[in-house]
């Protein structure tokens, strides 16, 4: 359901199956369960893995690293569960109902504020996809929107979901008059109401555009990162208390994640197909699989580090990033008070080291 400025990196499409190599054999994973040995699996763990969202085109990496049987590798039984919104993915495995979960990363700050027992072990998206969504009819043909162009429109807030935080954000960066938007509480996504002409914009993410445009709603996309704001998209999360006695299986799960994504990025439609097997209505009609084809294309973009090839791997993250990402929560008053010193609750200890680069040329070599 998400979509930016859509950059397919050379460097992460060119992945093969090479990221296997960093994380099989040798031994078990040191510092707890999971992880392949010599042998094979001495044990396996069970995982559940909250997905921040249903089964959509968001989720195919994890569903293709479990049908290839790259988590089975890694010695890990994992259980693929649905979720309902980032803010609640933290929430459930915050209580330790789920083991690891993706959600957008300032849903994960906000809650590891309120106390939940959350770390921080990846990053998915290195870019904010966050946009607002507008219709065209209500835009008058005006073919170039500007933020203040929102004034005087009709607001379609799903105040529950992690895009109302983006908003809260851009609204205050952008300096934008509440009393002259118009704010009307909506269930997500909010594409009914968009169709109804009841709502003139939602605060949503920019592959809402492929989805509404294949309902026949034509918009126009404002995307935040166009204006200035920065920050990280989806992370991946564990619950802490879980994390103490599991780094080989933290270790293993990002590592045949990883494997999923490369798999992924190389074999779009296969991919999908793939997890079509869950929900036949991805690819059900032939617009259908067009529309989440070019949904997931787009979000392969955001995986990216770098454009250039020796510039980091998938799932990377480093202090910057994580900074801008907890701006956003105090630009939109999320936080209030003293920043809180949210580095220590996330560790890049988990994450492959494997380079693009070194990814690139075992593609290249066949791997």
């Amino acid at each position: 359901m998400r979509y930016s400025h859509v950059r397919l990196v050379l460097a992460p499409l060119m992945l093969g199956v090479a990221l296997a190599a960093c994380s099989g054999g040798g031994g078990p994973s040191p510092g707890g369960q999971g992880g392949p040995s010599s042998g094979g699996c001495a044990a396996t763990t069970d995982v559940t893995f909250r997905l921040n969202w249903l089964v959509d085109y968001e989720q195919v990496p994890y569903y293709v690293a479990k049908d290839k049987g790259y988590y089975k590798s890694q010695c890990l039984n994992v259980s693929l569960q649905p979720g309902r919104g980032s803010s609640d993915t933290a929430t459930i495995v915050g209580s330790g109902t789920a083991q690891i979960g993706v959600a957008d990363t300032v849903a994960i700050m906000q809650a590891q504020v309120k106390g939940l027992p959350l770390t921080g072990t990846a990053v998915v998206w290195r870019n904010n996809a966050f946009a607002v969504v507008v219709r065209n009819a209500a835009l008058h043909g005006n073919t170039n929107p500007q933020p203040k162009d929102l004034e005087n429109l009709t607001f379609g807030a799903v105040t529950s979901g992690s895009p109302y935080i983006f908003w809260k954000a851009f609204a205050h960066q952008q300096n934008l008059d509440a009393s002259k938007i118009k704010e009307v509480g909506i269930a997500a996504p909010g594409y009914a109401e968009m169709a109804q002409g009841s709502v003139d914009f939602l605060a949503n993410f920019a592959s809402a555009k492929i989805d509404l445009e294949a309902k026949g709603v034509l918009v126009t996309v404002l995307s935040a990162a166009n204006f200035g704001q920065q920050g990280y998209g989806l992370s991946i999360l564990a619950n802490s208390d879980w994390l103490k006695d599991h780094s080989g299986a933290m270790k293993g799960f990002l590592a045949a994640t990883a494997q999923g994504m490369a798999w992924s990025a190389n074999h779009p439609e296969e991919a999908l197909d793939i997890e079509a097997k869950t929900n036949p209505a991805l690819t059900q009609t032939a617009d259908a699989k067009k529309a989440n084809l070019a949904g997931f294309k787009a979000d392969a973009g955001l995986w990216a580090i770098d454009a250039q090839l020796g510039k980091g791997s998938y799932l990377t993250f480093d202090d910057k990033g994580l900074k801008q990402t907890e701006n956003i929560l105090y630009d939109g008053a999320v936080l209030t008070g003293a920043p809180a010193d949210l580095s220590s609750k996330w560790t890049a200890q988990f994450v492959p080291d494997v380079s693009a680069y070194q990814q690139y040329q075992q593609y290249q070599q066949g791997g």
